[in-house]
């Protein structure tokens, strides 16, 4: 409104101006270094005004030429910017899609019209790693981390070469580095537990998991079994090497850190046991029964009796195991064993009795123990033939399965014997879950 107002104004001041030159003629006279020039005013103004455009457009043409080389430039620099962030994206799709070679294409395209800018470098590392030149990929990342915008993820991509090829004099310095400017990065944690796995040097590995837990870096169940693996490591390498008072402190911190490790049980149990802690021992596998039942501690309960008493005690012993969990299956399965041992026939047959009622195929385990019984109680052969077919056709018996790659071991170890997982090892049939409990309506136990 106000810049329409004000042209109305300045058009009526012209037109008066215009009106006012009109009603005034005169004559303009310039005499200059022996010229003369005699017009009328109108004329003059008409000639002034028509010198003024005509150096209008002299002034834009020049500009126009100056100017010509910067805005050439502009626009090839603009021309460039676009055909690089295409073959950016284009290699980031490569690289998403797996495609090595055309991701290493893009990656030279995008670096020829980009530069080494963070962005390509990025592109060109992954791409590198992708076609397996961990050299190539080296130079770039190593590009990255000199550079203050990139130099966390520079970092980031050499140390995951120095882990993946080993090199742990490598790797130090470059976590060292990555943690002063990032130290909460739940990666850098990673790679920091993944080089002192593979030297097994587990103190350290059990401080690094204690600072991350207090930092809430890492799942709280997962840290624990991680750390309490790494102590029950350490405990046995002070056993091996002689030192008996640190090997059992350190068996105790892996016990309280994760009452459901078996090993860690069985580990302290036995150690408690050579110290002449007997009773310890005991109490120290009957709360790991009632937290978990498993084989491997009825076995050393067992164990822990072989020199008290008669099969009779044993087995007046091994109740109190049972007490702890008496609608397991194991439970059911470790006295009748003992059972069997003492030659009570009713006993470990009213053990075993429910189980096979409850289950059309029960599992190798209770029909080998009940070919036993036939053999031993009754001497039938035919019977004890027919438990031990059945055995063979029954489902896989539960093992220590890693939960990274599947496979089962027959033992439980602290890094899986295939894939090398750490604490990955967990107790159940394979492809299976863990042992089930009784229904209360029930008295029958069912097969895990």
């Amino acid at each position: 409104m106000i810049r329409a107002f004000a042209f109305f104004v300045l058009l009526a001041a012209a037109i008066s101006a215009t009106v006012w030159v009109a009603n005034h003629p005169g004559d303009v006279i310039i005499d200059w270094q022996g010229y003369r020039i005699e017009t009328s005013l109108a004329l003059l103004g008409f000639a002034l005004a028509v010198a003024c455009v005509v150096a209008a457009l002299l002034f834009a043409l020049w500009q126009g030429i100056r100017h010509f080389p910067g805005r050439l430039s502009g626009r090839m620099r603009e021309g460039r910017q676009r055909r690089g962030v295409r073959a950016l994206t284009e290699g980031m799709v490569a690289l998403a899609a797996g495609d090595g070679r055309a991701a290493r294409r893009a990656a030279r395209h995008s670096l020829a019209l980009l530069d080494d800018t963070p962005l390509t470098l990025l592109l060109a590392a992954q791409s590198a790693q992708l076609a397996g030149d961990d050299a190539a990929a080296q130079t770039y990342f190593t590009a990255m981390a000199e550079d203050e915008t990139s130099a966390f993820l520079g970092l980031r991509g050499l140390i995951g070469l120095a882990v993946r090829s080993g090199d742990g004099e490598a790797a130090a310095p470059l976590i060292e580095r990555a943690r002063k400017l990032q130290a909460g990065a739940p990666w850098l944690l990673s790679a920091e537990l993944d080089l002192l796995i593979t030297d097994r040097q587990w103190s350290k590995i059990a401080e690094t998991l204690q600072r991350a837990l207090k930092a809430k870096a890492i799942d709280v169940s997962q840290g624990e079994l991680k750390r309490a693996t790494a102590l029950l490591e350490s405990a046995r390498a002070a056993a091996t090497d002689g030192e008996s008072e640190a090997a059992l402190r350190l068996a105790e911190k892996a016990h309280k850190q994760a009452p459901g490790l078996i090993p860690a049980s069985t580990f302290l149990a036995a150690l408690l046991d050579k110290a002449g802690s007997n009773r310890r021992a005991g109490n120290v596998l009957r709360r790991a029964w009632v937290a978990s039942p498993h084989p491997e501690l009825a076995a050393a309960y067992v164990a822990l009796q072989a020199n008290s008493g008669d099969a009779l005690e044993r087995v007046k012993n091994l109740r109190k195991l049972y007490d702890g969990a008496p609608d397991h299956l194991e439970s059911a399965i470790a006295l009748a064993r003992a059972a069997l041992d003492a030659r009570l026939w009713g006993e470990a047959r009213s053990r075993l009795g429910p189980i096979i009622e409850a289950n059309r195929q029960p599992s190798r385990r209770v029909c080998l123990l009940m070919a036993e019984l036939e053999e031993k109680q009754h001497d039938n052969l035919t019977a004890a033939r027919q438990w031990f077919e059945r055995a063979a056709m029954s489902a896989p018996e539960p093992a220590w399965v890693c939960g990274g790659c599947g496979s089962a071991a027959p033992q439980w170890t602290a890094l899986c014997g295939n894939c090398g997982a750490f604490a990955a090892l967990s107790w159940h049939a394979p492809g299976e879950g863990g042992p089930t409990r009784l229904s209360s309506s029930s008295p029958a136990l069912p097969i895990s």
